[in-house]
């Protein structure tokens, strides 16, 4: 990527400009599927770590939104944020696992769009001043929730678990492309963040993955 990133100072002519454009979007999509395949090793072999450092979620949202733009183009998909205005600017986090699960988890909301309906893709973060959900995590707070809500095709609630046991689908891959390991992934990375995460489907009209992590200070 840095070798990309260093010839758009050196290309002027805007086609060419879109065409580099493109080819960093797809560079890092590719990037966060090989993250995946590594990490599902990783995890079988309990060397699962985190690299923890500053970093500003609103900055992380628009990086993971630049890096979906081509999916979000191509499906005339509608996207909103909303960030709590309390969540500090610098959170204590492992800024490129982050990154990791938001693209994983919008990854899931464009895949399962639903034919003839606007798809919309809604993510909001919250502050949580106190425990206010139930959880093996030994932490008092202050939290930060984040929800990924769509309009898809949702899934049967009773699915709420299984959807983050590795290589589980709930649709075949004739109808929807994918390898099973995102979500698996994405919940690891939470876990090691001493956080939680979870599932809500509502079938024919969408789902909610919402997960807390601590905030560090």
């Amino acid at each position: 990527n840095k070798n990309i990133d260093n010839l758009f100072t050196l290309i002027k002519d805007p086609s060419q400009l879109q065409i580099l454009k493109n080819a960093k979007i797809n560079s890092e999509v590719l990037l966060n599927l090989v993250k995946n395949t590594i990490d599902t090793i990783k995890i079988k072999t309990d060397k699962f770590e985190l690299s923890y450092d500053n970093s500003n979620l609103e900055s992380i949202i628009r990086k993971m939104f630049v890096i979906h733009s081509e999916n979000l183009k191509t499906k005339n998909i509608f996207a909103q944020t909303l960030i709590d205005r309390n969540i500090p600017e610098d959170l204590y986090i492992d800024t490129s696992r982050l990154l990791q699960i938001l693209i994983n988890l919008v990854s899931n909301a464009v895949k399962f769009t639903r034919p003839g309906i606007k798809p919309q893709i809604h993510i909001a973060a919250t502050r949580l001043a106190e425990k206010s959900f139930e959880s093996a995590v030994d932490q008092d707070g202050p939290f930060c929730m984040i929800e990924v809500t769509d309009n898809g095709i949702g899934f049967d609630d009773k699915f709420s678990q299984s959807v983050f046991v590795l290589f589980e689908r709930l649709n075949s891959k004739d109808s929807f492309e994918g390898t099973g390991i995102g979500l698996t992934i994405t919940k690891k990375i939470i876990e090691k963040h001493s956080g939680i995460i979870t599932a809500e489907g509502r079938p024919g009209s969408g789902s909610t993955f919402r997960f807390i992590l601590p905030l560090k200070q």
